[in-house]
């Protein structure tokens, strides 16, 4: 017999006093909704001396503004090379959206989070809580620390990521407790289509399909007793919608592809005779099995013998690129001598695209898919040992990865506690490589590093032309000017060695450039020395570091002391509750509208915090070691289930008692 939520057994008294208190817009609920936007307002004032932080991250950072500003031009994503279809469009599409209403692009960040916010604090007002069980509850979401930390800073998509997550999931909040068709209906149609978005932010959508099933489950039994008939109308609707919303989306994407670069693919990390080629090298057999290492070297050598075209990419894989990358991988693992699973298909993609096979996306394809059929048909005829036949980026699960993983989930698990330094601190300086593209994009968003030495009454005098521009010199010269040949002071060009600079700097000398030009654009930022001199210090331009004296970064700083403290207790008191919500449940046992309304946001969120950690500890334990700012939604959604069991339990214990 399917077990329903015993929303029927609540008494007479319980419900007239939820109807009573579910009356929205009344004087107390709009006060209420003021001071919530207040808190809003504080919490704006509180980022608001925080800038983006220009990191020289081609892959990344770098990759995202030169996609936006192609879009911004209406050229898509630009002219096709390796990096043009590797990752989902979303992000740079948001980029240039917010660039073309003139909205901050981290302002736009945290207005998605603030809206997901007012949208919580409508379903508990609704639900009956007291106002100052709920005002207690949301400061605590509004100034969790994640939300304003180094993944927040950067133009990193993970941000706008858990931003997109606490809106998908504040609205399925509100979905549970909606039933009529004129209520359901519309609300259904809006989070699909910001699914559908969500689905192109990142590229690991895969997670939040089982927190929807999840939601689909509880909204039936939750509404079980309002006939099977129009249960099963409505429970079709919350699957239909989604499935046709997201597809279409998709395909659309697809076919904007296909009209621009002739081939119909999402990202080319999962379509197209890319993910087939890595596949079929992930199947090659070549012994012992390392962990962090799907294709170690003795398979590639495999792969060299049988694959005519796989051998084209030998010399540069086992060369100077190869080496690059596992010098990078050296950096974050225990792996040194080989190419961690999780940079292997940057590499080869580099190589690809260095023997020129990227000219355009078909005839990358090709040579794609002339090494995926000729390692699978040498597979077929065993000239080679291999495994089950594969066409993903995604590593086979072995048994001996099952204990790296329930370690790994347990780890994931735990930093919601204890959050790593990247969440927790605001240390990211502006690389001066990448602040011209940054800047050009983002006028007045940047984090402008400052240096000492800096003439700026020098620099006006030299050029006249800034005089009469609207900008700071310096900003000028470090964006411009330094690649224009313009000095900072008047005693640089007098200690510049260009002799003494070529012999400490053969890469320069083979190069070609002129020192001088290389080393105001460059070396000054890079640490490199202008003169035999010892003391040049009066002329380069040395890092003054970041101000960390405003008084939002102190508060920030008491706020994240604080938060890591009581976050603990928090958490306890969201599992009391929730366990006690499950044990009503299986006993079939009358629940109240706070109770229930507390029950299944929390259910909710501790599925989705499950399936977000379950999903990277696959990758940490298979692929690429170390969770970073990729479990960003599991602290949002953490924030969501501490907030609320802070608000449920001052609500029974001070408020109601």
């Amino acid at each position: 017999m399917t077990r329903r939520l015993p929303m029927d057994k609540i008494d007479s008294k319980t419900m007239s006093q939820a109807d009573e208190k579910t009356k929205l817009f009344s004087l107390a609920n709009l006060i209420s909704l003021a001071i919530v936007f207040l808190l809003v307002c504080g919490k704006l004032w509180l980022v608001s001396d925080q800038r983006i932080v220009a990191l020289y991250l081609p892959y990344d950072d770098l990759l995202f503004v030169k996609l936006a500003e192609s879009i911004s031009l209406g050229h898509w994503l630009g002219d096709y090379d390796h990096l043009t279809l590797v990752k989902v469009p979303g992000y740079p599409m948001w980029i240039a959206l917010m660039k073309h209403l003139g909205i901050p692009i981290l302002f736009s960040q945290h207005l998605i989070y603030l809206i997901s916010l007012v949208l919580i604090c409508i379903i508990l007002i609704s639900a009956g809580v007291s106002r100052i069980a709920l005002f207690l509850g949301i400061m605590i979401l509004l100034f969790s620390p994640e939300s304003f930390s180094n993944d927040q800073l950067r133009l990193s998509r993970m941000y706008l990521y858990d931003a997109f997550t606490l809106l998908l999931f504040s609205l399925w909040f509100i979905t549970l407790r909606l039933f009529r068709w004129r209520y359901l209906f519309p609300m259904v149609v809006a989070y699909s289509c910001i699914l559908a978005y969500y689905s192109l932010i990142r590229e690991e959508f895969i997670w939040i399909i089982p927190v929807y099933v999840v939601l689909v489950l509880l909204f039936y039994m939750k509404h079980l007793h309002q006939g099977l008939s129009l249960l099963l109308s409505r429970t079709i609707i919350l699957v239909v919608i989604p499935i046709v919303t997201v597809v279409g989306c998709d395909r659309l994407i697809r076919l904007v592809n296909e009209h621009h670069y002739g081939v119909a693919v999402l990202h080319e990390q999962r379509d197209g005779y890319f993910p087939a080629a890595i596949g079929a090298l992930y199947r090659i057999n070549s012994g012992k099995q390392i962990r962090y290492v799907p294709v170690p070297k003795k398979a590639r050598d495999l792969a060299y013998q049988v694959s005519p075209s796989f051998r084209q990419v030998e010399a540069l894989l086992e060369g100077d690129i190869g080496e690059a990358w596992i010098k990078h991988g050296c950096n974050f693992s225990e792996v040194c001598d080989d190419i961690v699973g999780g940079l292997f298909f940057w590499a080869v993609r580099d190589t690809v695209y260095r023997l020129g096979y990227y000219d355009n996306a078909k005839k990358a394809e090709s040579f794609y898919k002339a090494i995926a059929d000729e390692i699978n048909s040498a597979c077929r005829v065993k000239a080679i040992p291999c495994g089950p036949q594969c066409s993903t980026l995604r590593p086979v699960f072995r048994k001996c990865d099952i204990i790296p993983w329930i370690s790994s989930f347990i780890d994931g698990m735990s930093q919601l506690w204890h959050p790593p330094a990247s969440l927790t601190t605001e240390s990211l300086q502006s690389d001066s490589l990448a602040l011209t593209d940054f800047y050009e994009l983002f006028p007045g968003e940047v984090n402008l590093p400052r240096y000492s030495q800096f003439d700026a009454e020098y620099y006006v005098k030299k050029n006249p032309d800034i005089a009469v521009m609207d900008i700071d010199p310096f900003e000028h010269y470090l964006v411009w000017g330094r690649f224009e040949g313009r000095e900072p002071n008047d005693k640089i060009r007098g200690i510049f060695d260009a002799a003494h600079y070529l012999a400490t700097n053969p890469d320069v000398a083979a190069i070609g450039i002129d020192p001088y030009q290389h080393y105001m654009a460059y070396g000054q930022f890079e640490g490199r020395s202008p003169s035999k001199s010892e003391d040049i210090s009066f002329i380069s331009l040395k890092p003054l570091g970041k101000k960390l004296d405003s008084l939002q970064y102190r508060i920030r700083n008491i706020l994240r002391s604080g938060y890591l403290f009581l976050s603990i207790i928090f958490s306890v008191c969201g599992l009391i509750i929730l366990a006690r919500f499950l044990f009503h449940v299986i006993r079939n046992r009358p629940i109240a509208n706070r109770e229930l309304t507390a029950g299944l946001i929390l259910f909710l969120t501790v599925s989705g915090i499950i399936s977000r950690v379950a999903l990277m500890s696959f990758f940490d334990a298979t692929t690429y070691p170390g969770f970073g700012g990729y479990l960003l939604p599991a602290y949002g959604l953490f924030s969501v289930f501490c907030s609320v069991a802070t608000i449920y339990v001052f609500d029974a214990v001070f408020v109601r008692r």
